[in-house]
């Protein structure tokens, strides 16, 4: 979608599907309490996300609103066979250990904008 505001035209496939996306300083931040971590057991796993989902078209309409600009946006409808339509992390267990997202999605959306220098 990134490569296409440039264009002026974002055209996505099917626009329902939801995911949970989290800004990779927020991966890295929760790496780094890992490390330091003495688990209960050998061994635990934590799910790290940012506990919301958000639709392919919900990111487009962010994009589009970010860049200030007038972009068409079509969904083609087109689906994919066993899609699933959404996924998120639960985030209480790492959330015990004092581990939270910190970036926004706007606001990571925003920072690779202007790393594009779309903005």
């Amino acid at each position: 979608m990134i490569s296409q505001l440039v264009n002026n035209y974002i055209i996505v496939k099917d626009d329902r599907p939801k995911r949970d996306y989290i800004h990779v300083l927020d991966v890295v931040n929760a790496i780094k309490l890992a490390i330091h971590y003495q688990p209960q057991n050998d061994l635990e796993i934590f799910n790290i996300g940012s506990g919301i989902s958000y639709s392919v078209k919900e990111i487009a309409e962010i994009l589009i609103k970010l860049s200030g600009q007038n972009i068409a946006y079509h969904s083609t409808g087109e689906q994919r066979p066993c899609e699933v339509l959404d996924t998120i992390a639960d985030i209480k267990k790492v959330s015990k250990l004092g581990w939270k997202p910190e970036i926004s999605l706007l606001d990571g959306l925003s920072e690779l904008l202007h790393y594009e220098n779309i903005l």
